[in-house]
């Protein structure tokens, strides 16, 4: 079985490198806790489109997370699958709550900022860093922006007045200068 990667597709993970002589494989998640990538089913692989992944067996080890996909069992199989970027279903991920937001939702939105009485654009949020204390939007300038620098803000309320999804934008309060 085989489908189409779409933008209904969001990803939750990749594989890493092969651990072991029995299949198993190290997986880097990119979901809040760790080992939460093993709570979303069905998981898809881009595999010359995308292909159904079915991990039967996982284990956190040295801060990471390590899992046997259902049918491998040597290295050389694992290896295959290694390198490829690991999918879900936006649609079957749970609604976040009230001032809660995917970072995929946040990527893409461009960046309205009002600061000292002047309105500006900012740019594109190409990505989300977790920092330990607070997330922290990429921003890249283009042809729209003030200008084509990149910049670092904190996806805090100090800073984050709106985030309008439906629109498109998320309006800030940020020192352009800066």
């Amino acid at each position: 079985m085989k489908c189409v990667l779409s933008k209904n597709n969001v990803v939750l993970g990749r594989i890493i490198s092969p651990y072991g002589v029995q299949g198993w494989v190290k997986v880097r998640s990119y979901t809040e806790k760790i080992e939460g990538l093993m709570n979303y089913q069905p998981l898809w692989v881009d595999k010359d489109g995308l292909r159904p992944l079915k991990l039967d067996d996982w284990q956190l080890h040295s801060g990471g997370l390590i899992a046997h996909i259902e049918g491998v069992n040597n290295r050389d199989t694992a290896s295959f699958w290694c390198k490829r970027n690991i999918f879900f279903e936006k649609d079957m991920l749970p609604m976040p709550d009230i001032d809660e937001y995917y970072w995929h939702d946040l990527i893409g939105s461009r960046i309205k900022n009002f600061f000292a009485g002047r309105d500006s654009d900012l740019g594109v949020v190409t990505s989300v860093l977790a920092t330990g204390s607070n997330d922290v939007l990429l921003v890249s300038g283009d042809l729209e922006s003030v200008d084509s620098r990149e910049r670092l803000i904190p996806f805090i309320k100090d800073y984050v007045s709106k985030v309008n999804q439906s629109r498109g934008y998320i309006q800030v309060s940020w020192d352009p200068d800066f």
